[in-house]
Formats: structure tokens, C-alpha cells, sequence
């Protein structure tokens, strides 16, 4: 780190600084449980294993095992040292994520948990927080003492906290807003995007990027009839991807064949053909062959999302494709997102309101396949693989994730991967998703960015 890094003019940020950052992470996550993937305090102490940080533990009155060292050291002011339990490729990418971004300790020591209040606050970067409004508005301004705040052109920056798309797009069109969009917080209204593209302003500001999110669906493997693989294979078979994209989503995803993001390490080649690919004539042979030829005998199955006009018509749209090609019915129900996250993690998989097939999605902030299939480890409380399969995606998941070489981890994730989608047939991956903004002219120097977040210092508003 450069000795330039400061929070305000009196107050360089050193390494002391940063591994009090560490020190106040593992302080407030306390007992770590032993499991590679941290279900209760993920936000601050996944950094440690998914970054392969070497880890000292000692025994916690036999509950679990607290840490005792941890392989960071400050060799001076301006410099740190990670010791890792084995190689990893992506760890220059992983550190470029909040939990290793320098904090000033003597802030949070002072104040707690109020230091993140605008009064208490101190930041090192191009912009400082000058308001927040909570669940209205939060206001940046230029920091004078960044240094290159002289490259700094944006004096002032306003984030709108809005609670529909569709407000958000009237305050755009009405001059109150210069961005709007993204493919997580406030999207483009989806039913709108028909008159975007045709209105020839509208059309000029609009913008499409790649973003390193994956929508899927999942199974319940332990509920008749999707405890029989070969109807998970003959529902994956009879939903075209494409289709579902150009008439009911409308947009500009990309087909999903794997759960990993084509740019991540790790991630299938799309040309590789690996899941299971549309083919209704290959879906009809897998369901007859589990014993229901053209749909005789079906029962009906329940799919289940979190509600969404977006995610009602996905589901409506699988519901068609499987009548049309499977004859079999199914029954789409939805939930609000509080209701719908309780009834899947965990999923109780006999119980008699719980799916045969429901929604989900996840989006990451740097390019690792782990970051996917770590999502199915049984230790995450997401995976709903069944028997040895279970066990085997497990142990192939633990080899990739301490594997010495890179090409070793991402030939071992590729294999896990074969095992949720093609053998296992545990997901069905629909679609990699891309962002659609709009973006005013006067807006210069923006772009899209798949991992990460964007760089406004290097924006400018153009007279």
C-alpha cells in the first residue's frame, strides 16, 4: 500500500490500521464452527477460507474452535504480508474485495458500531460521505484530500433510494436522475424495455453489460417425482433457454448451460457442451423411461419464486414448456422474499408445502468458480444433492479449493460442476445475467463493469 493512502490530511492509513481491520473482523465473528463455508457470520470471516489465509485454531470448551493466529502480518507501515495454505490464482482478485480494504481502527475503536454515521465517518477514497438519509438518500462529496483529487471532476454525487423501477425510470425521464438500471438493486422496468428500444432518445442512453450473475432453478432431489433423476433430466431437456429469453424475458441474457460465469476461473468452456442441453425428443424417452410416458400418471409438481413480475413470468413461461413438450402440470406458486427465503434455507424437502422446483440466483464479486459451488457444499446449507453424490461433489468442491496449482483447481471445479448439472441434475442453470442502464449523455467516462463496482472518480458531466 502506498504511503499517499490516508483519511483526511493528519491521518495516513498504515499497515497497523489494516490488520486492525482483520483483528475487529475475527474479534466480532468470534467462534468459527468447523466448515468451510460460514453460514452465520459469512460477511466477516469467509475472506479467511475462501482465500486459503493459513488459520490457527485452539479448542473452545468442545463447542467449536476459536482462532488464535492468523497468517497476516505487518512488515511496516506500508506493507502486509498474507501467509496461504496453498497457492491460489484469484487471491490478487480477492483482495480487491471490502473485506481487505484498509479501515481506520481508531474510528471504529472510538464509536462502534455508529462509525459508518456520516458525523463519525472517515474514508480513504476519491469521494467522502457527506449525508444519509436512511432509505431515501445518501449524498457523497469530493474529498479534498485524495490524492489526485485535482483528476477528481464530479463535485457532488446523489444516490436515490427508490422503491420501485417504475418511479425510478419517471424520475429519469424527468430530469432527476442521470443513471438508472443494474441487473440486482433497481433494474430497468422489464415491461417498459419494448418502448425504450423503439423511443429514439431513449434508445441512444441505453446501455447492455455483462454482469457475473447466474439465474437458476433448483430441485428438491428428496420429493417424489423429482427424487428420480431421470425426471430432473427430462425437465432440464424440455425448457428452451433461448425461447424463454427472446419472448418472455425480452432481453439480452445469455443461455446458461453451467452455473459458473464463462469469465470466471474455472468455468466450462460453453463450446464444451457440458448440462443438458434442449432436446424434447431426449426429455420425452427420459420421462417415459421413469414411468410416464407422454405425461401419464404425472403428479402435479409446485415450482415456487420469490415474487417478481419478472421472475411470474419465467415461471409461467417453464410451466407452457413442459405442458407443451412433457404433458405434465405444474402448479406455480410465489411468496415474498422474506416468506420465500424461510421456506427454502433450509428447505424442508418432505414437508408438504415445500417445491418441486424453485428460483434462485447468485452473483459474485470476483471471478472464482467457487464462489458458485461453494454455494452447494453441504456445509452451506444449500445443497440438496442426494446419496453419493452429495459426498463426492463435496470432496471434489474441498479439492479444488486447497488444490497447489490453478489448473488443478480448475480442472477439480470443472468436475464438480459435471456432478451438480449433467449426473446429478440437481440445478438447472437458465441464464447468465447482463445489465441493461440508461445513461445520460452529459454522463462521460462511464462503463460497465461484470465484477466490481464502478469508479466514479474517473467520470465527468459534460456543460
Amino acid at each position: 500500500m502506498s504511503n499517499w493512502l490516508r483519511v483526511n490530511r493528519d491521518s495516513p492509513i498504515r499497515w497497523l490500521n489494516k490488520f486492525g481491520t482483520f483483528s475487529i473482523i475475527l474479534k466480532n465473528a468470534g467462534a468459527i464452527p468447523k466448515m468451510i463455508w460460514v453460514t452465520t457470520n459469512e460477511a466477516k470471516t469467509q475472506f479467511l477460507k475462501s482465500g486459503n489465509i493459513r488459520v490457527a485454531m485452539a479448542d473452545n470448551q468442545g463447542q467449536s474452535e476459536k482462532i488464535i493466529s492468523l497468517g497476516v502480518r505487518a512488515i511496516d507501515d506500508y506493507t502486509v504480508q498474507f501467509t496461504l495454505e496453498h497457492a491460489k490464482a484469484s487471491f490478487p482478485a480477492l483482495v480487491s474485495t471490502e473485506a481487505y480494504r484498509p479501515l481506520p481502527r481508531h474510528i471504529i475503536e472510538q464509536y462502534g458500531d455508529e462509525w459508518t454515521l456520516p458525523q463519525n465517518i472517515q474514508t480513504n477514497g476519491s469521494y467522502r460521505l457527506a449525508e444519509w438519509d436512511k432509505g431515501n438518500r445518501i449524498v457523497l462529496t469530493k474529498n479534498p484530500d485524495y490524492y489526485e483529487a485535482d483528476k477528481v471532476n464530479i463535485r457532488k454525487v446523489e444516490y436515490h433510494i427508490v422503491p420501485e423501477n417504475s418511479i425510478g425510470l419517471t424520475m429519469y425521464e424527468n430530469e432527476a436522475l442521470d443513471i438508472i438500471g443494474g441487473a440486482v438493486y433497481l433494474r430497468l422496468p422489464q415491461t417498459e424495455i419494448p418502448r425504450i428500444q423503439t423511443d429514439p432518445k431513449l434508445y441512444k442512453q441505453m446501455h447492455t453489460g455483462e454482469q457475473a450473475c447466474t439465474e437458476w432453478y433448483e430441485f428438491n432431489t428428496q420429493k417424489s417425482p423429482t427424487d428420480n433423476v431421470l425426471v430432473r433430466k427430462a425437465i432440464a431437456a424440455a425448457i428452451d433457454k433461448q425461447l424463454l429469453i427472446e419472448i418472455v424475458i425480452k432481453g439480452s441474457q445469455i443461455p446458461a448451460m453451467s452455473l459458473i460465469h464463462p469469465k470466471s476461473f474455472g468455468a466450462i468452456n460453453p463450446n464444451e457442451k457440458v448440462g443438458i442441453q434442449f432436446n424434447p425428443e431426449q426429455a420425452k424417452e427420459w420421462l417415459k423411461e421413469a414411468g410416464y410416458p407422454d405425461g401419464q400418471g404425472f403428479p402435479k409438481l409446485v415450482l415456487l419464486h420469490n415474487t417478481s413480475e419478472a421472475h411470474r413470468k419465467i415461471a409461467n413461461g417453464i410451466k407452457t414448456l413442459l405442458k407443451h413438450y412433457l404433458n405434465i402440470e405444474i402448479e406455480v406458486r410465489e411468496l415474498n422474499w422474506t416468506r420465500y427465503n424461510a421456506t427454502i434455507k433450509p428447505l424442508q424437502p418432505m414437508s408438504q408445502n415445500s417445491p418441486h422446483i424453485f428460483r434462485y440466483s447468485g452473483c459474485v464479486k470476483y471471478s472464482d468458480a467457487i464462489n458458485w459451488l461453494g454455494l452447494f457444499h453441504s456445509s452451506a446449507g444449500l445443497n440438496w444433492l442426494s446419496g453419493k453424490n452429495s459426498e463426492l461433489f463435496d470432496k471434489t468442491v474441498d479439492k479444488a479449493i486447497f488444490a497447489a496449482a490453478q489448473v488443478k483447481s480448475e480442472e477439480l471445479s470443472r468436475r464438480a460442476e459435471q456432478i451438480l448439472i449433467e449426473e446429478e441434475v440437481a440445478i438447472i442453470p437458465l441464464y447468465f445475467r447482463n445489465a441493461r442502464f440508461l445513461v445520460k449523455p452529459r454522463v462521460k467516462g462511464w462503463y460497465n463493469k461484470a465484477f466490481g463496482g464502478q469508479h466514479i472518480r474517473n467520470w465527468s458531466l459534460e456543460n
